[in-house]
C-alpha cells in the first residue's frame, strides 16, 4: 500500500471520526487496521509480541 504523509492519522480514535465523517451510518464491510505487531498473553500470562504476524512494522515517510 502507498498512502500520503496527510492520509496517516494520529489514532484510532482520529480513523473512526474519519470513518464516521465520510460514511456516515453505512462504513464499508470491511476495514483494516494495521496498528504494529500482534500480541497474547494466553501462555502461563507471558507476553508475547508477534505470535500471530510479523513482530515489527516498518513505515518510510517520504
Amino acid at each position: 500500500m502507498i498512502a500520503r504523509r496527510e492520509q496517516l492519522l494520529p489514532d484510532l480514535p482520529a480513523a473512526f471520526e474519519l470513518i464516521a465523517s465520510k460514511y456516515g451510518a453505512t462504513p464499508p464491510s470491511l476495514l483494516s487496521f494495521i496498528t504494529g505487531p500482534s500480541r497474547t498473553g494466553d501462555i502461563e500470562r507471558i507476553l508475547v509480541l508477534g505470535a500471530h504476524g510479523p513482530k515489527e512494522l516498518t513505515i518510510l515517510c517520504i
